[in-house]
């Protein structure tokens, strides 16, 4: 990833001014190069039913990844990739959500052709602006009565934060809809230089809903973030999706390192599985298994 990527059960009724819910519609940079994403949920029961997915076991403290690996995406089409590594994440949109990644299926072959690698994950770009609304999956269109996350006061409110779980949930999917093969992991790509609105309350709901379409792949998810990207994004630092339980396996730390204490969280309430450290002479990113 270019720049960076990222638990609690808490019920989250946060409602920043009336009427915030105005897009903030910077447009992702292209230079901007992947996005990781740290693992932490938050469905709505009837959503989960909907789409028929099951909730990975438990949280690991440790995580999946052990040693060192690397992350690649569109911008590492034609880019030499490490000849030794214990992992690999592949990118699989272009940039922003709803795209994706042309070469995806060659660096999903090349990293299983790479003996010393045992496992092989994905990621993708996510976002919020009303333009995505467009691409909405059916699958992901629900009232949620039951919805983790409480819905607004007004109308308008509810129309817009509805909108926005579906958008994120629909993410989710496309990526699954262009996966190269099955992956270890799913992460999500949370980053500032990613559109999103300066109503905190929707970029919520639409990672909500990332977590909802995530835990439809049966296997770990999480969130590529920074602490400090999360907290701007999120409007805090700790808050998380509040279901299913657990609401994310684990976070992948942008530009970070791996906490003193294994399975510590450094933001999201997830433990630590990831951290990005540093890139080969290639330009490609590596990253530590926690």
């Amino acid at each position: 990833m270019t720049a960076a990527r990222s638990r609690d059960r808490v019920l989250f009724v946060e409602h920043i001014r009336k009427g915030a819910g105005m897009l903030s519609t910077q447009r992702q940079t292209s230079t901007r190069r992947r996005g990781r994403l740290v693992e932490r949920l938050g469905v709505a029961v009837g959503a989960l039913a909907l789409l028929g997915g099951t909730v990975p076991a438990g949280a690991s403290v440790s995580g999946i990844y052990t040693g060192t690996g690397y992350d690649v995406s569109y911008p590492n089409c034609n880019s030499p990739l490490p000849s030794s590594a214990s992992f690999a994440i592949i990118g699989v949109g272009g940039g922003r959500p709803f795209t994706a990644n042309t070469c995806a299926s060659d660096e999903w072959t090349a990293a299983s052709k790479v003996t010393s690698i045992t496992s092989r994950s994905l990621y993708f770009n996510t976002g919020y602006a009303g333009g995505y609304a467009k691409s909405i999956n059916p699958t992901c269109v629900t009232d949620l009565g039951s919805a983790a996350v409480a819905w607004g006061s007004s109308r308008h409110e509810k129309s817009q934060e509805q909108q926005a779980w579906e958008i994120g949930c629909s993410e989710a999917l496309y990526a699954q809809g262009v996966q190269p093969g099955r992956p270890s992991a799913w992460w999500a790509d949370v980053e500032t230089l990613n559109s999103w609105s300066a109503n905190t309350t929707l970029n919520r709901y639409v990672i909500d809903g990332l977590s909802s379409g995530m835990s439809s792949a049966g296997v770990p998810f999480g969130y590529y973030s920074s602490p400090a990207m999360w907290g701007s994004i999120t409007g805090s630092l700790t808050w998380a999706p509040p279901r299913p339980v657990p609401a994310l396996s684990g976070v992948w730390v942008a530009g970070g390192a791996c906490p003193s204490t294994t399975g510590s969280s450094q933001m999201a309430g997830g433990p630590t599985w990831l951290a990005q450290s540093g890139t080969s002479s290639a330009g490609v990113d590596l990253d530590k298994g926690c």
